[in-house]
């Protein structure tokens, strides 16, 4: 009976210690650095984005009113003093605020807040109708 020597599997050279690494792929460092550069932009964009809605919370009546053909429909925040003369409707609200010598007409739809009195300043949510 004759024995088989095990297959003989052919051993890379050793580096030396100390000596230069093998380069990486030119292909790999391309995708390494795309990856980077889409991560840097979408976190410098969501930034962007977070500081720029932080900066600017609301508009006053006044501002409001001066930006309104820029605005149109689009949903902002408005701050101003609930002027006298609320008139309920159910579920609906009409009253106006003031601020800086500029009053609103504002028509609030939904349940009324507890804080919500005449003379106080309030910040809405809503749009030019």
């Amino acid at each position: 009976m004759s024995q088989l020597a095990p297959p003989q599997v052919p051993v890379p050279p050793a580096r030396p210690a100390g000596g230069p690494r093998p380069r990486a792929s030119l292909g790999s460092r391309r995708r390494l650095t795309v990856a980077v550069v889409v991560v840097v932009g979408a976190i410098g964009y969501l930034l962007y984005q977070g500081l720029g809605n932080a900066t600017e919370y609301f508009r006053t009546a006044d501002q409001a009113v001066a930006s309104r053909a820029m605005l149109g429909t689009r949903r902002f925040r408005i701050e101003g003093t609930v002027d006298p003369g609320l008139h309920t409707v159910g579920t609906s609200v009409d009253f106006s605020i003031t601020a800086n010598g500029v009053t609103v007409p504002i028509v609030h739809t939904g349940p009324q807040p507890q804080l919500f009195k005449v003379g106080v300043p309030v910040v809405l949510d809503g749009h030019w109708a």
